[in-house]
């Protein structure tokens, strides 16, 4: 498990609802690929804030239509909203999945590279 701490005040809320950094303030977290395991009333906002603070989450759910539905901008959770969405849907910093094999980020064909896990 990785852990870092910033200092709130190291952090401004933008126009979109993401967080950005405030300048001068030394980068104590770098982006990491975060794979968050169900979408629902817990799951889903720690997926999205994660995503908010600049990593690359993909949030998976077994529940095919729960992530298809996330995929398109609709929440099921009252405190997500499309509009928190919808900004890292577009940005590709929030995925959502239903697939096993997005989750883990398996590849075919063999190459279990570097990158193969998330």
């Amino acid at each position: 498990m990785v852990s870092a701490s910033i200092p709130a005040a190291a952090l401004t809320p933008n126009a979109a609802g993401t967080v950005e950094q405030n300048a001068g303030v030394p980068n104590a977290v770098s982006s990491l690929r975060v794979l968050v395991v169900g979408q629902g009333y817990v799951g889903l906002p720690l997926a999205v804030r994660a995503a908010q603070v600049g990593h690359c989450v993909v949030g998976f759910d077994t529940d095919v239509r729960r992530a298809a539905a996330l995929a398109c901008g609709s929440s099921p959770v009252e405190d997500i909203t499309a509009v928190q969405l919808g900004p890292l849907l577009r940005s590709g910093s929030y995925h959502p999945t239903a697939s096993p094999d997005e989750a883990v980020g398996v590849r075919r064909g063999g190459d279990r590279g570097a990158d193969a896990a998330v």
